[in-house]
């Protein structure tokens, strides 16, 4: 699972609880690195920055909230794995 622009982190937690690998990413990581553990990876990224897609591809879920940068949805659409789905 891809939590992408995390924030501070309230859908990663979930996932995380529920049992899920999840990858959190967010220009300001602070308020998610108490999430890190075996099943939690944080990432700092700046999507403005960091082009092209820097996350590679395959996610079985990807959440999107509260963000929205048109450019970058061909690339979420193309790193959800067969079967897997996004909420944006």
């Amino acid at each position: 699972m891809l939590d992408l622009v995390a924030g501070g982190g309230r859908h990663s937690r979930l996932l995380r609880d529920s049992g899920f690998r999840v990858r959190v990413v967010d220009r300001d990581v602070s308020a998610l690195l108490p999430l890190a553990d075996g099943r939690c990876e944080v990432r700092q990224i700046e999507l403005e920055v960091d082009a092209p897609w820097p996350l590679g591809n395959w996610y079985d879920g990807i959440v999107v909230t509260n963000y929205v940068r048109r450019s970058l949805l061909p690339a979420i659409a193309k790193a959800i794995a067969p079967g897997g789905g996004a909420l944006i």
